[in-house]
């Protein structure tokens, strides 16, 4: 399986979103994170970002965004308080 199939896949079964909305929302972003709005990302792609609660795709972040999100548990307060 090549790497586009494996990435079709992954975005359709934990995202419900096909590889073309992945690319648009790239597109919209000028191919820059939602949040430091840097086009420097690792692993090749921004990582989409979504609500864990309703499971609504947000946008789309780089690693360290999309890390510092997920470890304050996209806690308002929590953030507020890291700052």
């Amino acid at each position: 399986m090549d790497r586009e199939s494996v990435l079709r896949g992954h975005l359709r079964r934990k995202f419900g979103l096909t590889l073309e909305e992945y690319k648009r929302l790239e597109a919209e972003q000028h191919g820059q994170c939602a949040i430091c709005h840097k086009e420097e990302y690792v692993q090749g792609r921004l990582s989409v970002d979504h609500d864990h609660a309703t499971g609504v795709v947000r946008g789309l972040l780089c690693l360290h965004c999309n890390a510092a999100l997920g470890n304050a548990f996209d806690s308002l307060d929590r953030l507020k308080a890291m700052v």
